[in-house]
């Protein structure tokens, strides 16, 4: 995916999400498997995880949320509003 005006992208994104609830998983972990990205998480990140898509449904965006690893979850503003 690309930022919206700002060229191409530098990496694919997946066209699935699966969030992965284990409550006594202390850190989130990415596991890319081919079209599907898995986010494993438990309780110590799940508010994380829940502000980041409240302040991008309320566009914000630019941020990220460190995994396990290097890896992290980047968050953009939606190329379209958000309709509640």
């Amino acid at each position: 995916m690309a930022v919206p005006g700002f060229g191409r992208a530098a990496h694919s994104a997946p066209h699935r999400l699966r969030i992965a609830y284990v409550s006594d998983e202390q850190k989130m972990e990415v596991v890319p498997e081919s079209d599907l990205l898995i986010l494993r998480l438990g309780d110590a990140r799940l508010r994380d995880l829940r502000a980041a898509f409240v302040e991008v449904g309320i566009g914000c965006g630019d941020f990220a949320l460190k995994a396990r690893d290097t890896t992290a979850i980047w968050f953009w503003w939606a190329a379209t509003p958000v309709n509640n």
